[in-house]
């Protein structure tokens, strides 16, 4: 029973930590001109990241403590879940280090004024883009090892079928 409250707890920690860090972080990066200040935002956007990598540890978590439950019923299984989400984990991971790379480009930007804006402000697009898409594949990710997770219970009867 302990055993399945940790787990538990881990799904809404992990819930908690993207979610509270994902709202700070976009605080910062949404509109136009965060760029420019950025530098003046750079602790909560790095606050933020640290509860997004938070989330990347609790992923990782989850795929560890599920394995030797659902190793018993199926190895294959378990190893598809777990590498599902240290694959999670790594992709938000890698998303969050694209955001973290904004504070010192923010800053080289406004000390190299407005030769480098044009190549800051697009280098800082493809910074934002590349978490989202890592966001997106790990979501992907996590779906393909849940979907094998939840037919494992299903076949073991932990997941009624009526």
């Amino acid at each position: 029973m302990t055993y399945s409250r940790l787990i538990g707890a881990l799904f809404l920690s992990a819930i908690i930590f993207y979610g509270l860090g994902n709202g700070l972080v976009t605080s910062v990066v949404r509109g136009p001109g965060f760029l420019s200040t950025i530098s003046a935002h750079q602790t909560t956007l790095a606050l933020g990241a640290v509860l997004m990598l938070l989330n990347s540890a609790v992923v990782l978590g989850l795929g560890i403590l599920f394995f030797p439950i659902v190793e018993k019923h199926s190895k294959i299984t378990a190893l598809i879940y777990l590498v599902s989400r240290i694959v999670e984990a790594v992709l938000l991971a890698v998303g969050v280090l694209s955001l973290l790379m904004l504070v010192p480009l923010g800053q080289n930007a406004v000390e190299a004024g407005e030769a480098n804006v044009a190549w800051a402000k697009a280098a800082a697009s493809l910074l934002t883009q590349a978490n989202s898409t890592s966001y997106q594949i790990a979501m992907m990710s996590l779906g393909v090892g849940g979907v094998f997770l939840c037919s494992q219970l299903f076949r073991i009867s932990l997941i009624p079928d009526g």
